[in-house]
């Protein structure tokens, strides 16, 4: 019994190091940053109207670029939802202050625009969840900010499997980095797009950031 417990702690610990993360959020920086934050010329109903109609169901435009050069399915869709069908946010929905905005999630990845393997060819993927926050500041003027929950970045896989529902599989090395505004900025342009604003500025994509399976900048 000793020397299974042994063996197991050995197993868990080697498994730790190889999924660690070794880069923090203070050690990358973007070339160039995007608006997280738009005021909306229209009415607050008007525009969170066309948030629950247009972002359902919505691909990013790297999902959208991949899934048109593979010719197959690609994963990256978001689902949206309100306090009247919250399921997967059924908690976030539950603060007073969260009762008008609007959440989007997803049971997939992402192809990232900025974060790309230590070849710098490949994206990495990464998962997110969005926080659709809207504020009336005039009767013809809302406030929409986009923010970023549970951020990470999948760097890697660890490279000893470890048993799951379905067999072995190589659970990810998921690394807490900063948001790169790309895609905050993509559902603000839609939303922008949606509503039909002609006058917001292109968007702007940073540099490629490299990384190491271990999160290390290159």
């Amino acid at each position: 019994m000793k020397l299974r417990t042994i063996i197991l702690f050995i197993t868990i610990s080697v498994a730790a190091f190889f999924t660690s993360c070794q880069n923090g959020e203070k050690k990358i920086k973007m070339s160039v940053i995007n608006p997280t934050v738009y005021n909306f010329n229209f009415p607050f109903d008007s525009v969170r109207k066309v948030i629950i109609s247009s972002l359902n169901y919505y691909k990013f435009k790297s999902s959208a670029e991949k899934e048109k050069k593979s010719n197959e399915f690609s994963s990256g869709t978001l689902f949206l939802e309100t306090k009247n069908n919250a399921a997967f946010a059924e908690d976030f929905f539950k603060k007073a202050e969260n009762k008008n905005d609007v959440y989007l999630h997803s049971y997939d990845v992402f192809p990232s625009a900025v974060y790309y393997s230590k070849d710098c060819a490949t994206p990495l993927e990464f998962n997110a969840e969005y926080q659709i926050k809207l504020e009336k500041i005039r009767d013809t003027i809302t406030k929409v900010s986009i923010i970023t929950l549970n951020y990470k970045v999948i760097t890697g896989y660890q490279r000893i499997p470890e048993p799951g529902m379905c067999g072995f599989w190589k659970p990810p090395i998921e690394c807490d980095l900063p948001v790169t505004t790309v895609e905050e900025y993509e559902l603000l342009l839609k939303i922008g797009q949606s509503l039909g604003v002609k006058n917001m500025p292109k968007i702007k994509i940073p540099a490629k950031i490299c990384l190491t399976r271990k999160g290390k900048v290159i």
